[in-house]
């Protein structure tokens, strides 16, 4: 079957994937595939409309996905190394257990994320929006958080690791 992937902005076709599902397959499961198939072949997944993309594990490291539309998309477990999110949307997007090494968020909309557990070291969350987003138990060493709106934002049992010893930044409830 074939998906077409369009510019969040222009509505424009980006790309359309050759995926293996029928048409009541859910669509988040569809888009999830499509960009799984967009990643192998190479096509441009910046400012793309991937609202909802079930993306559950799945390995997206150095992916660019700049100003991308991944609003309450399911990213849980997902592996996003060095990938580079600058002003995407993650708007109520599930973050759980996601491993955001080196990953740039800067200027991203993160608000009302759920980041449990994430590994954000090193990320760049220069001007990110996590306002009422879940930080709980979230590595935050390295993390560059220069001008982000953190307004609301669960930080329970969140951490960084600073010559050595774990800080936390909220104590546990």
């Amino acid at each position: 079957m074939k998906v077409e992937i369009k510019n969040r902005w222009t509505g424009d076709i980006q790309f359309v994937a050759e995926i293996e599902a029928d048409e009541n397959t859910m669509l988040s499961v569809k888009t999830g595939l499509a960009v799984r198939w967009g990643l192998e072949n190479s096509a441009d997944l910046s400012e793309s409309n991937l609202i909802g993309a079930n993306l559950i594990g799945d390995n997206l490291i150095e992916s660019n996905l700049t100003w991308a539309d991944l609003s309450e998309s399911n990213l849980t477990g997902a592996n996003l190394t060095w990938a580079n999110l600058i002003g995407a949307s993650l708007y109520e997007s599930n973050l759980t257990g996601t491993n955001l090494t080196e990953s740039n968020l800067s200027e991203s909309n993160l608000t009302g994320a759920n980041l449990t557990g994430a590994n954000l070291t090193g990320a760049d969350l220069t001007g990110a929006d996590l306002t009422m987003s879940d930080l709980t138990m979230a590595d935050l060493t390295g993390a560059d958080l220069t001008g982000a709106d953190l307004t609301g934002a669960d930080l329970t049992g969140a951490f960084m690791w600073i010559g050595g010893k774990k800080y936390l930044l909220v104590e546990d409830k």
